[in-house]
């Protein structure tokens, strides 16, 4: 039963004696939980979360992967799973931001992407073959769902293809300049800022394997950071979101070029298509496509299964691909599904 409530800090349950158990054929009642109560602490750095269950501060976490996980995975003192789950990891790109906003620039960050070194060096020895060595390659299925079709990769992106990525920038008029990073004639060097939530060495980690990729082909990556969940304010504030929901017209589109977080969904994709509508609240990345957001209400719409996996197929192409939008496609480049991940001190099962 609910007992108090500090916002932001805790949440409290105590045990309700007038409840004796389930009544559902499935499950196993074996009479009154013997719990006095629930203290839900919330935590918003991840490793703050884990540092709290070896410190026995917490019994129970449920948190993103991390790479302190190895350390519960390997004691006896804690009981931990993980499963692929509806949550995957990106790089976002600010359509309306300087450098960005050139399609063959977008192109040149996916082609010089390298997935596979980031899923080996990172992902590989926590989580095994549950996910693909190769990382993901679309953002409305994920791996493990019988639809999913890595249009990513069939395009040619998130292999480390520098040539390519070279290729791209220089059809748009960038030459190398004397420091091994691309120059445009009209916006200067190509130097791009990534932030995503600071304290979570997971993702540093991550950020700093594709930087050194991203150097390789020319293109400078300069990580800028917000601890936490702070960081969240930059790409959905008031004035980037304006930015973004008018083209460009009103706002301020210069708060970042890319982002890094996940997104959570479920086994329904059609929530990603909501995401990404032209009025969407959550459209950070400034996509404005009037048949995309037809589309949405299309395969929302379709009953029979195979033709509306197909139909949230078409939608990621405009997210992943330069295939459906040439122009504003592309903004959407997806890392890896991440693993739901969970742990508790083993003396909780007795």
């Amino acid at each position: 039963l609910y007992d108090s409530w500090e916002r932001g800090v805790q949440f409290n349950m105590v045990r309700n004696d007038m409840y004796h158990g389930s009544n559902s054929p499935d499950s196993v009642n074996k009479g009154a939980a013997f719990v006095d109560g629930v203290q839900i602490n919330f935590v918003t750095d991840t490793d703050a979360q884990i540092n709290a269950l070896l410190a026995g501060e917490a019994q129970i976490i449920m948190t993103q992967p991390q790479l302190a996980f190895e350390q519960l995975s390997s004691s006896d003192d804690f009981t931990v799973m993980s499963s692929a789950g509806p949550v995957f990891e990106h790089w976002g790109l600010n359509l309306n931001a300087k450098h960005v906003e050139r399609p063959e620039v977008r192109e040149a960050l996916a082609f010089a992407m390298d997935k596979s070194e980031v899923m080996a060096g990172l992902y590989t020895p926590l989580f095994g073959d549950s996910l693909p060595a190769e990382g993901l390659g679309n953002v409305f299925w994920l791996s493990n769902q019988g639809p999913y079709e890595n249009h990513a990769g069939d395009a040619g992106y998130g292999a480390g293809d520098i040539d390519s990525a070279k290729a791209s920038l220089e059809s748009a008029g960038y030459t190398m300049g004397s420091d091994g990073i691309y120059e445009h004639p009209e916006d200067g060097r190509l130097s791009l800022r990534v932030g995503t939530t600071g304290g979570n060495r997971l993702r540093e980690i991550q950020q700093e394997l594709l930087q050194a990729k991203f150097a390789e082909a020319g293109i400078e990556i300069v990580i800028d950071n917000v601890e936490g969940a702070a960081y969240f304010g930059i790409p959905f504030s008031e004035d980037h979101l304006a930015c973004a929901l008018s083209g460009g017209a009103e706002g301020n589109c210069d708060t970042w070029e890319i982002t890094q977080f996940a997104w959570v969904g479920g086994p329904w994709p059609g929530s990603m298509g909501a995401i990404l509508r032209s009025t969407g609240g959550n459209n950070t990345y400034g996509f404005q496509n009037a048949e995309f957001d037809a589309l949405i209400d299309t395969c929302d719409g379709t009953v029979d299964d195979a033709e509306r996996a197909a139909c949230y197929n078409t939608m990621d192409k405009y997210a992943t691909t330069l295939e459906m939008d040439a122009e504003n496609g592309l903004f959407m480049m997806p890392i890896t599904q991440k693993p739901s991940f969970y742990g508790y001190t083993s003396d909780l099962v007795s």
